[in-house]
């Protein structure tokens, strides 16, 4: 999937695994247990366009507690009417 002309799913997923590890949490870290793990209150929240049902839905630890907070970016990142989908 590509989200931009030079960004791939793939490097933005790196980079956030990456940020995860310099901070000493699990790269795969889903969104509620980073949620939990925070040292302060940081709630993310990634706005998403589910196609099959044309709605705008919001990621978050409450909505999909177990997707890894990477996912979440790439998902809130892309544009689906330019690039291929990401299926959860």
């Amino acid at each position: 999937m590509v989200i931009t002309r030079f960004l791939t799913a793939d490097k933005v997923k790196n980079k956030v695994q990456s940020i995860l590890k310099s901070l000493c949490l699990p790269i795969n870290i889903g969104l509620r247990d980073f949620y939990n793990m925070a040292p302060r209150t940081i709630e993310l929240t990634f706005p998403a366009v589910d196609l099959s049902n044309k709605k705008m839905r919001f990621i978050n630890q409450k909505t999909f507690p177990h997707m890894p907070v990477w996912a979440a970016v790439v998902i809130g990142s892309s544009l689906p009417m330019l690039f291929p989908l990401v299926k959860v």
